[in-house]
């Protein structure tokens, strides 16, 4: 077995990526990412191939805070489309293509063209459930949020018709897609693992405290501080 993997930006792409290499079944790694910065990732430098030239200016431009306020713009449109027309001209054989939602629909169709499964790998919730997620989360802090650009909503649900299946890390994820008409027995649950060489406990925790630490960007679409809980001696702040 064969697989190539598409994925603009890092997340679990590339620790799939390592397991698929260990298991001798990895043809390749399209990324949005220069080489450079994967250089540390373990991964056979000749599976990886690049397509950094307009993720990098986006994501640049996007940590100062240069492409306004909404997420989803039609820069960042224009991102996932470019970076899917690259994949989709340079797929090698295989006989599975995993694809991260939004940059996959040309190579999907390319892909199953030529007798190749597609697999559509989607992080967040279905993505008229986020839009709607993300249409209330501005709204309770009286922010302007014009909605995720409607090219993306409709690309990703042309993903999730055409894909031999649609993978969700969450119980929640997997939900949505069932409530906005995906066939349940398309869908699979794959919660995201652990890298324990990487995380691991280097002592005990104290038994009268509880600490949650969340790590991520500081913007609306991940959430905010909202409320305290107190259940018990446990109290702490959630953060989503």
């Amino acid at each position: 077995m064969r697989v190539v993997i598409s994925a603009t930006s890092k997340f679990h792409s590339l620790d799939l990526a390592r397991e698929l290499q260990r298991r001798e079944a990895l043809e390749a790694i399209f990324s949005g990412y220069p080489k450079f910065k994967l250089r540390s990732e373990a991964l056979n430098v000749r599976k990886i191939k690049t397509f950094p030239y307009f993720h990098a200016s986006y994501m640049a431009l996007s940590r100062y805070s240069l492409l306004g306020n909404d997420p989803w713009d039609v820069w960042g449109n224009f991102v996932l489309s470019t970076f899917d027309r690259y994949v989709a001209a340079n797929l090698p054989n295989c006989e599975i293509f995993c694809g991260q939602s939004g940059s996959s629909l040309r190579t999907g169709q390319i892909a199953k063209s030529r007798g190749i499964r597609y697999i559509c790998d989607r992080g967040p919730s279905h993505i008229r459930r986020q839009d709607q997620i993300l249409r209330d989360e501005f709204e309770l802090w009286g922010a302007v949020f014009s909605g995720i650009d409607e090219r993306i909503m409709e690309r990703e649900e042309a993903e999730y018709q055409i894909a031999d299946l649609v993978t969700v890390p969450s119980k929640f994820a997997f939900q949505s897609f069932v409530e906005f008409g995906v066939p349940q027995e398309k869908m699979r649950l794959l919660p995201y693992g652990v890298d324990q060489t990487v995380f691991y406990p280097d002592g005990r925790p104290k038994t009268e405290q509880f600490n949650v630490l969340f790590k991520q960007f500081r913007i609306r679409s991940k959430g905010r501080i909202r409320r305290k809980v107190d259940v018990g001696k446990l109290k702490f702040y959630i953060k989503h």
